[in-house]
């Protein structure tokens, strides 16, 4: 222990040792190791972590806490007051157990007395563990949400508690807090890491050179997590609740930097890889982009160029187009479109919903129909028969472009010559849908409207070359955002009908389609009718979702 009570669990090197972790014959702990083996886990508990993404011994060790308990000031009773959390030290006296009615389980209540006053206490959940518990010592530490008790005064509600003798000492101190699986107690996932930290902590390694890690000021990972975990009396609680201690920004930059250099030799890879040659359609690009109603922006320009390279290149291109909504980037991606046509390669265009996807495909349609160039929609919506029938024109290489969702990396689908893969908003897809369809030799072109700042972008697509639509075609207005409280609402539901009575449309989008017993958010279906009858009553109101059959959304 250093001066500030805080443990160092170290190990010389080739030391044997067995600290938190279950079992006489394990002498050296792993960290692959099943979370089974952890002292406090067990074949039950370990199931209930696999369900949180926790299976290993390194899984607990990097399982960071996501807030912490500041336990150190302690109070005497007559300080506290209710929405309060609070230390106290002291008696607990008159506890007693006693049936919840219709509930099939006990409720344990108990007094808890100082030298300045006293509190009501109560456990509605394990009340014979915690009467057992109790048995077992005379003073104790509290910590927990002071409430108003419903007979008048106040109360704990399952307050955590520990033994202490007449020095408070360490039990007073700033403890972590886990997400955990439901079922678990606050106090039994922060028992379990805690043996994984003391048992492993040691063979935690960096990937960051010594060098950097130095020139930065950073921890090595070992240090790192024990100040994350373990925190001592006299570390910085705001620091922590910030995620600002050095132990968290060094393993915050032990991430960023892992995830940098698989990005780099991810892209290395790739650009090893022989890619489909798109060579042909500059002139019927030019063509295409000459007979529009309206000039392209300076930003589709270039980003036009920037594709034509990377098709015309020998490494498979893999590039973001980011651009805001109405922005242009279905007319980019259709010029690649268009150059993949005239190369006789095919092309898929796949969104992550029906509803985006048909209208990719309206768009489309009209530009592929004058050059001549086959177009299908795809979706789980298509009949079976006319799926069958454009399965069949893409296994042939009679369909050019294929517009559609995940439809088009199912087993039953196949291309003849794809060349080109586009997939927009591709966060929303799955690693494996989209690896099935960009896989390879083939151009894969994502689009994305979400807002990402340049540095995160850098992160985010570390492995691709990004286009930037940064001008917005001439007539389009700037998107602006602002966040209401609700007691703005009725102010906004009259802003909204000054802006339908002048002919103007607007649209609410809701968290649910049907009201649910299981979540407290509005849903589309009954707020629908609500607005129908109340503030756009002069107005018609219709209802959509994805439940809909295409007929009734279209």
């Amino acid at each position: 222990r250093d001066r500030g009570g805080r443990r160092y669990p170290y190990v010389l090197a080739g030391q044997s040792w067995s600290v938190g972790i279950a079992g006489p014959t394990r002498e050296r702990v792993k960290l692959d190791d099943p979370v089974q083996f952890v002292k406090g886990v067990g074949p039950r508990r370990s199931e209930m972590l696999a369900k949180s993404g926790i299976e290993t011994v390194e899984d607990l060790l990097y399982h960071l806490p996501f807030r912490y308990e500041d336990r150190r000031r302690v109070i005497a009773a007559d300080e506290v007051c209710a929405g309060q959390d609070a230390t106290l030290v002291g008696r607990i006296s008159g506890v007693r157990q006693r049936p919840l009615r219709g509930r099939g389980r006990a409720m344990l209540e108990a007094r808890f007395e100082d030298d300045a006053g006293s509190l009501s206490l109560v456990w509605f959940h394990q009340a014979a563990y915690f009467k057992k518990k109790l048995e077992t010592a005379e003073r104790w530490l509290l910590y927990g949400r002071v409430e108003r008790a419903r007979r008048g005064g106040l109360q704990l509600v399952h307050p955590e508690i520990e033994a202490v003798g007449d020095e408070v000492g360490e039990a007073a101190r700033i403890l972590p807090v886990y997400q955990k699986p439901t079922d678990l107690p606050v106090a039994a996932m922060r028992r379990i890491v805690g043996s994984a930290v003391e048992g492993a902590v040691a063979l935690a390694r960096s990937a960051v050179p010594e060098t950097v890690r130095r020139r930065l000021g950073l921890l090595e990972p070992n240090r790192a997590l024990l100040d994350v975990h373990m925190p001592g009396r006299e570390s910085d609680p705001e620091a922590l609740l910030r995620f600002a201690t050095q132990g968290h920004r060094s393993l915050i930059f032990e991430e960023l930097f892992a995830l940098q250099v698989g990005m780099r030799l991810r892209k290395r890879w790739r650009a090893k890889e022989r890619g489909v040659v798109i060579a042909e359609g500059e002139q019927k690009v030019i063509e295409f982009l000459a007979a529009l109603p309206f000039e392209p922006t300076g930003a589709q320009s270039r980003s036009n160029r920037e594709i034509a390279a990377d098709l015309t290149g020998t490494a498979p291109m893999n590039r973001l187009l980011h651009g805001d909504v109405g922005s242009g980037k279905t007319l980019v991606a259709f010029g690649a479109v268009v150059r993949a046509a005239a190369s006789s390669y095919q092309s898929a265009v796949m969104a992550p919903t029906e509803l985006l996807a048909e209208q990719h495909y309206e768009t489309m349609r009209p530009w592929a129909e004058s050059l001549g160039i086959s177009i299908a929609l795809l979706t789980g919506n298509v009949p079976a028969a006319e799926a069958a029938a454009i399965r069949t024109g893409l296994a042939a290489g009679e369909i050019d472009l294929a517009v559609g969702t995940h439809a088009l990396v199912q087993d039953s689908t196949s291309f003849r010559r794809l060349g080109l893969a586009v997939v927009d908003e591709q966060h929303r897809f799955g690693v494996m849908q989209r690896a099935a369809l960009g896989a390879g030799e083939v151009n894969t072109l994502l689009l994305s409207a979400t807002p990402i700042p340049r540095t995160l972008s850098l992160a985010i697509y570390g492995d691709v070359e990004v286009s930037l639509l940064d001008e917005m075609p001439p007539g389009r207005l700037p998107i602006v955002t602002k966040v209401l409280d609700g007691t703005s609402r009725e102010r906004l539901y009259d802003r909204m009908a000054a802006a339908m009575s002048e002919g103007r449309r607007c649209y609410i989008v809701y968290p649910l389609v049907e009201e649910s017993e299981k979540v407290d958010l509005a849903d589309a279906t009954s707020m629908a009718e609500q607005l129908k009858g109340g503030p756009f009553k002069d107005f018609r109101v219709e209802l959509l979702h994805g439940r809909m059959s295409a007929a009734e959304k279209d």
